[in-house]
């Protein structure tokens, strides 16, 4: 895959780059992404148990009242670079909850790709009549997603002490988390720390 050209000194992403809210025709290709992703084995990603096969990814994104979940694409001309996911909770009591998931190709890092699928989320929480809170979990030494996650406003709850072991090495895990009441008390921030 060829290398997405970046603006670096306006800090923003390439104009050709678009995002949009993901549909059901989407699910091929965004299981294909994400298994891709898992496929760079990267020391700061911690892969889930299984990746969604496309038809479970098409019936989780057909599902019926979904007004707590979403996803974000980031793509250029037809390509999939990047991806947001918030899934609410389905029990009882934490409904009001979106666990957030993101993933960006290799080749696309750093050109605020990242930010702005961010800023798409943080939007998307002011709107949300049912979302009140975003969480998250990232591996300690993954210290640009750190601060991306912090420059958003979202604070440190909780680490697991060597909760991931990857190559024979030992990783923390934090848990981080954003309220929506204080989702607007931040400005977000590219992922070099300017402002986007």
């Amino acid at each position: 895959m060829k290398r997405v050209k970046c603006n670096f000194l306006d800090m923003n992403m390439p104009e050709s780059i678009s995002i949009r809210t993901a549909s059901a025709a989407d699910a091929e290709c965004y299981a294909s992404f994400l298994a891709g992703i898992f496929a760079e084995h990267l020391d700061t990603v911690c892969p889930p148990a299984h990746a969604g096969s496309a038809e479970q990814l098409r019936a989780h994104l057909l599902a019926p009242g979904q007004d707590n979940a979403v996803i974000f694409l980031a793509e250029q001309e037809g390509e999939l670079l990047g991806a947001l996911s918030l899934s609410g909770g389905t029990r009882p009591g934490l409904e009001h909850v979106a666990r957030l998931g993101l993933s960006v190709k290799s080749a696309a890092r750093e050109c605020g790709i990242a930010t702005a699928l961010m800023h798409e989320a943080l939007a998307w929480l002011a709107a949300s009549p049912v979302i009140e809170r975003i969480e998250l979990e990232v591996m300690s030494n993954n210290a640009i997603a750190i601060r991306l996650y912090e420059n958003c406003g979202f604070v440190h709850e909780d680490i697991r002490r060597q909760a991931v072991k990857k190559n024979g090495r030992y990783f923390d895990l934090y848990s981080m988390g954003l309220l929506k009441s204080e989702a607007g008390t931040t400005q977000v921030f590219c992922d070099c720390g300017m402002p986007f």
